[in-house]
């Protein structure tokens, strides 16, 4: 049975209907080097941070997690309202080397940090992050509670280690697997009964069969892809949120963002989950 099946089937035996309580509409977006105008491998224009502005406005998101962004003032320029509309938490990551150069083009990398925006208005409280790789650089994860009380979830943003999308062999793949048995053992550990939803750029095609993720499932962790979109440019979905079992049970829907006019914008697409909030 999917994720949304196991909601509705658990809705129906406490005789509790899925409206009778508010949503919270997440999303997750890998917006492929955004970065300052005109810098870093994706330079951008005025034109550009508009387009991207009114694709998130589309989703209607209450709270965004995204993935390869350089920082808080670049983030803003695509969030509708910018910076006064939205709480923007930014991955807190020492830079332990030089970043280099683009593989094309030339120009200077800039940094990948994942974020968190949630809309103003929300109780929202920063929480540390997890570091996934030890003394390497590769990306922390972002933490952030949303809400209050009962009505609390923890939403996390992640972007794991390139190229290994599928398959066990190789330096990257040995790197994603540390990377996902450091998260899942985080997970695993974490005081907090706050239901937890963690979302973002896997660089994988999770699967129940795949053998890299078999520690999420160890610990509890349910991959709820809905319907895959069709703008990416490998064709399958390497982006994913991932719920602990008290978020799966208050789980409403998981599916791709609509065409939302993404196609284009960035070498990933935004995925949305809506998840409900119980009321005292």
């Amino acid at each position: 049975m999917s994720g949304l099946g196991l909601v509705v089937a658990f809705a129906l035996w406490t005789g509790q209907a899925l409206s009778d309580t508010p949503a919270l509409r997440l999303a997750s977006w890998n917006v492929e080097h955004l970065a300052a105008p005109g810098a870093g491998c994706r330079p951008r224009a005025a034109p550009d941070y508009a387009a991207l502005r009114a694709a998130v406005g589309r989703v209607e998101a209450d709270v965004w997690l995204f993935q390869e962004v350089e920082s808080a003032e670049a983030l803003a320029l695509i969030l509708p309202g910018g910076r006064g509309a939205w709480n923007i938490h930014i991955e807190r990551r020492a830079e332990r080397r030089q970043r280099g150069t683009c593989s094309t083009g030339g120009a200077a990398l800039t940094a990948q940090r994942t974020a968190i925006a949630v809309r103003r208005g929300l109780a929202a409280s920063r929480l540390d992050d997890v570091d996934l790789d030890g003394p390497g650089n590769l990306r922390n994860v972002v933490r952030v509670a949303v809400g209050s009380g009962p009505g609390k979830i923890e939403v996390a943003s992640v972007h794991l280690k390139s190229g290994c999308a599928a398959g066990i062999i190789g330096q990257s793949c040995g790197k994603v697997d540390r990377q996902l048995r450091a998260l899942t053992a985080w997970a695993a550990a974490r005081k907090s009964t706050a239901p937890l939803v963690i979302g973002g750029d896997f660089n994988r095609f999770l699967s129940p069969s795949d053998p890299l993720s078999t520690s999420m499932a160890a610990a509890g962790l349910v991959v709820t892809d809905g319907a895959s979109p069709d703008c990416w440019r490998r064709g399958r979905r390497i982006d994913h949120f991932a719920l602990d079992g008290p978020a799966l049970a208050q789980l409403v829907e998981d599916q791709a963002a609509p065409r939302s006019g993404a196609i284009g914008l960035s070498d990933h697409c935004p995925i949305t989950l809506e998840i409900s909030l119980p009321t005292p």
